[in-house]
């Protein structure tokens, strides 16, 4: 939006409010000659036509011009049109950003501004007559006259003849002011521009600064907040290209400049000193509130050689930046700093057609279509936008489509010199991790992973990341950093200068084209650092032996299969690699083991999935970086390398590696390891013993496992909670069908302890645990994520004999709270009919609804939902925890607390419903069905605190009978089924130490 009215209705360069009776004929005259003497196109109003209605018209006429000036008379407040006019000036700046210059004719600006002596008198008349609109002109009346004007008489001016030439000389000054040119036709900044108007507003704003990316619209942003600000200060400059201008000019050129316009003299040399300005000059800047725009700022010293900081200047004024380094805003202790980021989608159109189509033309719709595609590649850069709709104004469909073709191949040269002069003010260190991220890793990496990569090939990548984040080049949000496709066009363009003939003495590959031709012909050379290959891409290629041998400096590879298939053949074998790998991905790897003489010392991450591995080395390495090994799906692998000495290994993944047998010792040694993932590997044996570190163990699956350790996971849990971190934890041995009893019983144990310790600690975690119907030893599966409070959810084959409630008469439950005590909220637990339809279900989900009564109290009523996050849906029986009930009940218990110390009784009514989702075809009926069998168990906070043991429960029948529920039917669950029935289930419950 633009900063002033739009151009379509822009009639007048000046608009003129007086009081005729008092000005017409004299100082009026003289001024209007002088502005049309400029060719300056001013309203005044006796250029209205006979018959024409005055209001209408003035009101008209000041919407439609770019300046108002406001000849402030002694009778000026008498006429109600005066004030009119007024009222709609201001309006009109407020709006709008009208430029307003207040000119007090003879009369004292105090008057005008707190409405004393003839002012004052003025409007007291018209209170008879006007009163609705009086305080509307009073408020009108304070705000002009706090505006940046002209006042006569004053020993500023000789005579009024001075005087009208002072205003010209203003007036011209901010109709050629704008450093931009015309701001009409913007898009997409009228939010920002309110923003940062009222950041520039509060008193304690000194220094606001606008930082982003080049060609996002810093520049066009300060421009329009400030002609829309500028009036309200006795000085103003907008000092543009500092950075540019600075080099070409040196420092003391712009020094001069911005004292010429904020001191209003003609020559401010004798104001400039070597160091900085004369102690005259600081006074008289001192004194004066000023408004400052500095333009594409590049260095914190330029802020403090130009303004001193900001401590030059007098109150109340405001310094507005703009820089694409955010460090120096930081450094000059910005009040503000302000991210200007790219257009949205709509935006981004609607800018584009402005500048690539007429005014009220048709649309074809093959326009339509390649527009979307300059919108994607543009991706909401204003720089690029107008650019590229300019360039393709007035062309044809099929010039459109071959300049599309061509910025494919080759940017576009004037948005590329913008965004480079970032990259040209990086530092050896930074320039090289910004050419990595922008060739070889994708947008949205995880920043822990770039830092360990790029650590280990010798960068300070923690400051150099921060660098490039201040200089808008990457982003970082949450972990992950990204960069703008333009921006990594860039850089990727840069790489390609290295060498424009021959890519095989570029430093980084990722052009399929030109890697197919580097291995193809075997053109390697020692410059090659990475090299990132999208396979699917490429056809069917043999590999020659010796493809990687002159590649010496190769330190990074990423060949990915988005198809799953592998285009990369070595029928002959590998016979080296660089000794400087640090990062290794290759989809389907051909071969049965890498290159015997490879070293891996360096190595950070092994990504080889799917591969035809049978082993990857043999002895030992040093593998201090190693930090994740990823084999998955390696169905030939036969064992794992000796990992002893990788210290900082974090993560192991060898699902569907059916060929191994065992998890030795020295894979999953790591003091810092987290993760393991052995599922679907049909012949592993036994795991080794897991370190107190891991907090996920993903062991699916796996039908001949029988031995695995899991001692360390109460260490883990306790570990967790004293830090207060409990999210992605998960321990998952479904369809282990060969697993020890000790080992069911120790995981079957963890899972209610887990769910006691946070609660214990503080409600900030979730815990899950399911229980498979499919085993007679039902507890398998444990996972904890974040939520806000916590969670326990349960599958199991038998129903839990231990709950206090269990379809309760009536669905109703009387619970009674002891003094001191807390209700922390229920275990529910369901049964789901049988499924019996032809078609697969994609999901189960259940919801609840629970209405409490507190006794001689009020009652309240909860809703709730749930829906499982693993595949569990085929199963009938369904345990969880909501930690919300916590949040309600406590509320309910505080309001009602008795002071005589007597027990808090609740009644609870419950309702279950379920609902299935199906795939493959339309749910005709998708109401929710009522749960006909269910059973509560409340937790209480001395439970927690005390150590509630399987055993503590009172009024537990272990040998239920439950009814099976079919769809629709009757039927009976008899407790002695093969899968160990209920006795067993809850005599396993009681297993060793089963405190909740």
């Amino acid at each position: 939006m633009a900063a002033h009215a739009s151009s379509e209705i822009i009639k007048y360069d000046v608009f003129l409010s007086f009081r005729g009776r008092d000005t017409r004929r004299g100082f009026l005259s003289h001024l209007h000659k002088a502005l049309e003497d400029k060719h300056i196109k001013t309203y005044v109003d006796y250029m209205l036509r006979e018959g024409t209605e005055i209001s209408h018209s003035l009101l008209a006429a000041i919407e439609q011009s770019e300046i108002a000036l406001i000849i402030f008379s002694q009778d000026y407040a008498s006429s109600k049109w005066c004030l009119e006019e007024l009222a709609k000036i201001m309006e009109c700046r407020e709006k709008n950003g009208q430029i307003v210059i207040p000119i007090f004719h003879n009369v004292d600006p105090s008057w005008v501004r707190h409405q004393k002596e003839i002012y004052h008198h003025a409007l007291a008349n018209h209170e008879v007559r006007f009163a609705d609109r009086v305080q509307i002109w009073r408020d009108a009346l304070k705000e002009a006259a706090n505006l940046s004007g002209f006042h006569s008489p004053s020993s500023s001016f000789r005579d009024d003849a001075d005087l009208v030439g002072e205003i010209v000389k203003r007036v011209l000054q901010r109709l050629n002011q704008s450093p931009q040119g015309d701001l009409q036709g913007l898009v997409g900044i009228h939010g920002p521009i309110e923003k940062l108007v009222s950041l520039c507003t509060e008193s304690e704003a000194v220094i606001v600064g606008l930082w982003g990316m080049g060609g996002v619209g810093k520049t066009t942003l300060a421009t329009a907040v400030f002609n829309r600000l500028c009036d309200g200060f006795e000085g103003f400059c907008f000092l543009n290209n500092v950075r540019e201008r600075a080099e070409k000019y040196g420092i003391d050129h712009l020094k001069k400049e911005l004292l010429s316009k904020l001191l209003k003299e003609e020559d401010a040399s004798p104001f400039v000193t070597p160091g900085g300005i004369t102690n005259f000059a600081k006074k008289r800047l001192s004194r004066t509130k000023v408004l400052v725009v500095l333009d594409d700022v590049n260095d914190s010293d330029q802020m403090e050689d130009l303004c001193g900081g900001h401590t030059w200047f007098g109150a109340s004024s405001r310094i507005i930046v703009t820089t694409r380094d955010k460090h120096v805003l930081v450094k000059a202790d910005a009040d503000h700093i302000h991210e200007v980021e790219t257009l949205n989608s709509d935006d981004s159109l609607r800018l584009f057609s402005l500048n690539a189509f007429k005014q009220n033309c048709t649309i074809e719709a093959e326009q339509v279509e390649l527009s979307k595609r300059v919108l994607n590649y543009c991706k909401g850069l204003p720089l690029a936008l107008k650019i590229l709709g300019s360039f393709l104004k007035g062309k044809t469909q099929r010039e459109w489509e071959s300049e599309l073709l061509k910025l494919e191949k080759m940017p576009d040269e004037k948005i590329q010199s913008i965004l480079r002069l970032s990259y040209n003010e990086l530092d050896r260190n930074d320039r090289n991790i910004f050419l990595h991220l922008a060739c070889f890793f994708y947008t949205n990496t995880e920043e822990e992973l770039i830092q360990s990569v790029l650590d280990s090939c010798g960068y300070a990548t923690t400051i150099g990341l921060t660098n490039l984040h201040n200089k808008a080049l990457i982003s970082v949000s949450n972990g992950y950093v990204s960069m703008h496709d333009l921006i990594r066009e860039m850089g990727r363009e840069i790489v390609c200068e290295e060498s424009l003939n021959d890519p095989g003495k570029r430093s980084r590959l990722w052009d399929p084209q030109d890697i197919c031709k580097v291995l193809k012909d075997n053109k390697g050379t020692d410059a090659i650092e990475s090299i990132e290959l999208n396979m699917s891409e490429i056809d069917r290629m043999s590999l020659h032996p010796e493809t990687f041998e002159r590649m010496a400096g190769l330190k990074l590879v990423r060949f990915h299969a988005a198809d799953s298939k592998n285009k990369l053949y070595a029928p002959e074998g590998i016979r080296s690699m660089s000794n400087e790998l640090r990062y290794f991905h290759w989809d389907e790897f051909p071969l049965k083991s890498l290159p015997p003489s490879l070293s891996v010392e360096r190595i950070v991450e092994i990504i080889m999935p799917n591969s035809g591995l049978q082993k990857l080395w043999e002895g030992e390495q040093n593998l201090v970086n190693l930090r994740k090994v990823d084999l998955d799906g390696s169905s030939s692998l036969m064992e794992l390398p000796d990992l002893s000495k990788a210290s900082n290994l974090r993560e192991v993944s060898i699902s569907g590696c059916k060929s191994l047998c065992q998890v030795p010792p020295s894979a999953v040694c790591s003091q810092k390891l987290k993760y393991l993932n052995v599922s679907n590997c049909e012949s592993l044996e036994s795991i080794a013993e897991l370190p107190a570190s891991v907090v996920c163990v993903i062991a699916r699956d796996c039908r001949s496992l029988h031995t695995v350790s899991v001692s360390a996971l109460d260490s883990v849990a306790e570990e967790a909670i004293q830090q207060q971190q409990f999210e992605d934890i998960t321990f998952n041995f479904s369809n282990c069908y060969k697993l020890e009893e000790n080992a069911k019983n120790s995981i079957m144990e963890h899972a209610y302890g887990r769910l006691k310790r946070p609660l214990a600690a503080a409600p900030t975690c979730a815990t899950t645990a399911w229980l498979d119907k499919e085993d007679k030893h039902p507890y398998r599966y444990l996972s904890g994520k974040q939520h806000n409070h916590p969670k326990l959810n349960v599958l199991s084959g038998a129903d839990p004999g231990w709950f206090r409630y269990i379809n309760p008469q009536n669905g109703a439950v009387t619970l009674d709270v002891a003094p001191g005590d807390s209700l922390l909220g229920f275990i529910f637990w369901v049964v789901f009919p049988a499924y019996s339809g032809s078609y697969q279900v994609s999901a189960t989900s259940v919801s609840y609804t629970y209405c409490v009564e507190v006794r001689n109290g009020p009652s309240f009523s909860y809703d709730g939902h749930w829906m499982p996050d693993e595949d569990i849906w085929l199963n009938d029986y369904y345990f969880w925890y909501d930690g919300q009930c916590c949040i309600d009940m406590i509320k309910v218990m505080e309001e009602n607390t008795n002071t005589n110390n007597n027990n808090i009784q609740l009644k609870v009514s419950f309702k279950f419903f379920y609902n299935r989702l199906i795939l493959s075809q339309p749910i005709e009926e998708d109401d929710d069905k009522e749960v006909e069998y269910w059973g509560v168990h409340p937790i209480y906070a001395s439970d927690v605190r005390g150590g509630m043991s399987m055993e503590s429960v009172n009024d537990v029948n272990l040998n239920m009978n439950v009814p099976s529920i079919e769809e629709g039917n009757g039927g009976s669950i008899d407790d002695s089924d093969e899968r160990g029935g209920v006795s067993e289930s809850v005599a396993l419950m009681h297993g060793g130490r089963t405190d909740l």
